[in-house]
């Protein structure tokens, strides 16, 4: 699964997605109304990606080794795609 964006993907409603809290310290707990195998990629605003893992309704994404800052979380499922901005704040 690949989380660029072409203009033509399915984006989901991000009322689908819960993600708190945000901002976080050391790590965000997120939750999805669907029940879909999802991939998960966070991007540093540079785009290097950092962190890739799969989930299904709840999952905790640890953010303890980042630095301060924003990220961009990418949340990929057979639904579409959902984008949201991470902030870590220590």
């Amino acid at each position: 699964m690949n989380c660029t964006s072409t203009g033509i993907e399915n984006v989901i409603d991000n009322s689908e997605l819960t993600i708190y809290p945000n901002p976080s310290s050391n790590q965000f707990f997120i939750e999805s109304l669907t029940t879909n195998n999802k991939l998960l990629q966070l991007f540093d605003l540079s785009g290097k990606l950092l962190i890739t893992q799969n989930f299904t309704d709840k999952t905790e994404l640890d953010a303890t080794s980042l630095n301060e800052g924003v990220y961009l979380l990418c949340i990929k499922s057979t639904n579409g795609v959902i984008y949201r901005k991470l902030l870590v704040a220590r």
